[in-house]
């Protein structure tokens, strides 16, 4: 009975300070904040906060009942309990109705956030989808790599391959990629396309063999067809251990290795395209006509331009929500005003259109390579060099290893004057491409010339093919700066041919067609003047 008494008179007394009226309204106000944080953060992009915002109100909770327990609200104020009346007057029984009406409230905004639509399978949000992998895009299972070695303890690093395969590989949004280990394939059975588990879904079968004997490491991969059993690509790679560690080199076979397949120039998008090419125009679906932007970057002409973004542009008006299209879309318009081709200045601004463009696909697609990679480059075209780098480091981010990207990239920040971060991802692009585009090493010939380095520059000018102005532009600048007079004469003479115009006309075309530093630009231009041009370069 005593007991029983005491806790009657606690719960009383807990009921009197309102300790239980502040912990129901703290558990609704708190619900109310998580849930609503639940609902916002994913639009801004901080889903990272929610966690934090739970932690907060959790700790809050102990904290607000003993701050009741010592405290109450009076219409004079802010009081603590023992300076209080032992009987409350009627003034506070007005405070009831505050308590009351804000409970109400809560409960009223709980609900309407609990019951708020959220989306539902049949109908995801644009958002929600914007970061899965493109549903029409090629797919690929990866097997457990097999370990030939005979020797156990080098399991670890077959299996450590496979996964660092297939998370290389998931960065590229365009690619559906199946993990199809199995225990039977780390048992030492590999799976092959005759195994219905192995190729459900997938479009290619990727697997492969490590066999190790002394210091010598070898890694055998083989791309099939997973319909047909067709062998579309193998390869051996072979590396000595004595100058790598193991780690470094799986990370360099994972490098070279998902390059080499999901590229922009790699086996499965040059498989994909063959088949695209036998379709008709009519039959073409919106991957057939993202592949025909990768077809421009082989040829990069204006004809394999215009008819890539024609193609894009009927993709996205029939389906405005598709991240891709619009991020390849805003990348040829970006090239369209770099170099001038198919340009229709009476009837729009290229560089509005690839700064639109490029803004919607990074809102669809966050995590879009192609997306933030197209903003960087509409945004240093337009002289927004600090947006652009933050674009391009952020495309980077995304996926370190796409050799094209890195180039791309590496070259435009190098144009902005970036060498630090630019050249680096050149040199590493130069690594993982085993053929990369002649114009790659604009970045390391610039980083040369901007130094003063003019012999070093030399070397990498005559490594460049632009197919524009800028290959005999270089060339002139830097024999300029050398005093090779014959030579200079040389790149003037083919520098006329393919631009007529003043120096300071190449000084614009530099500043605003390719987004060079105008301080870099006025370097060329300099070299130009030593090599003998006067004000016409032609």
């Amino acid at each position: 009975m005593y007991v029983a008494s005491k806790l009657s008179m606690f719960l009383a007394e807990l009921k009197r300070r309102k300790v239980t009226r502040v912990a129901v309204v703290y558990a609704l106000v708190g619900l109310g904040v998580i849930e609503g944080a639940q609902m916002i953060l994913p639009t801004l992009h901080l889903e990272a906060g929610i966690p934090f915002i739970v932690i907060f109100v959790l700790f809050g909770f102990p904290l607000a009942l003993v701050f009741a327990w010592a405290y109450e609200i009076t219409p004079e104020g802010l009081k603590k309990e023992k300076d209080l009346e032992p009987i409350r007057s009627s003034a506070y029984v007005a405070n009831d109705k505050v308590y009351f009406t804000i409970i109400g409230l809560l409960v009223v905004a709980l609900t309407v956030m609990t019951l708020w639509p959220k989306g539902d399978g049949d109908s995801p949000s644009p958002q929600a989808d914007s970061d899965q992998p493109n549903p029409d895009g090629p797919s690929i299972a990866v097997l457990s790599f097999l370990n030939d070695s005979g020797d156990p303890d080098q399991d670890y690093f077959s299996s450590g391959l496979t996964d660092d395969i297939i998370t290389g590989l998931s960065k590229y949004t365009e690619l559906v990629v199946f993990d199809r280990t199995s225990p039977q394939a780390s048992a030492g059975r590999s799976l092959t396309v005759s195994d219905p588990d192995a190729t459900l879904d997938a479009g290619y079968l990727l697997q492969g063999s490590v066999r190790k004997a002394g210091d010598r490491i070898r890694v055998t991969v083989q791309l099939s067809d997973a319909i047909n059993g067709r062998l579309v690509w193998s390869e051996n790679y072979d590396s000595d251990l004595t100058a790598n560690d193991l780690f470094s080199l799986q990370d360099s076979l994972t490098q070279q290795l998902v390059n080499a397949l999901a590229g922009s120039y790699g086996e499965i998008v040059q498989a994909e395209l063959e088949d695209a090419r036998r379709k008709p125009p009519k039959q073409l679906d919106s991957y057939d006509c993202v592949l025909r932007a990768y077809e421009y970057l082989h040829a990069h002409d204006p004809a394999h331009h215009l008819e890539a973004r024609d193609c894009l542009e009927g993709v996205v008006e029939l389906d405005p929500d598709y991240p891709d299209g619009w991020a390849w879309l805003a990348y040829l318009y970006a090239e369209e005003y770099h170099h001038r081709r198919n340009e229709d200045p009476d009837s729009y601004d290229s560089r509005n259109r690839a700064l639109e463009f490029a803004e919607r696909a990074v809102n669809l697609g966050p995590a879009n390579q192609v997306a933030h990679g197209a903003l960087a480059m509409a945004s240093m075209i337009r002289g927004d060099y600090g947006r652009g780098r933050i674009a391009a480091y952020r495309a980077i981010e995304l996926n370190p290893n796409n050799a094209l990207w890195l180039g791309l990239l590496g070259t435009w920040l190098s144009f902005s004057g970036d060498f630090e971060r630019g050249v680096p991802m050149v040199r590493k692009a130069l690594v993982l491409d085993s053929n990369p585009p002649p114009w790659i090493h604009m970045a390391i010939f610039l980083e040369h010339y901007d130094q003063g380095q003019y012999e070093d520059a030399l070397v990498e000018a005559q490594l460049i093919e632009t197919g524009d102005f800028r290959t005999p532009a270089f060339l002139a600048a830097v024999n300029g700066q050398l005093g090779h007079v014959l030579e200079a004469k040389q790149a003037l003479s083919e520098l006329g041919t393919l631009f007529q115009g003043s120096l300071d006309d190449i000084n614009q075309e530099l500043i605003q067609r390719n987004g060079f530093a105008p301080e870099l630009a006025s370097h060329i231009v300099e070299g130009l003047r030593k090599a003998g041009s006067e004000e016409s370069s032609n």
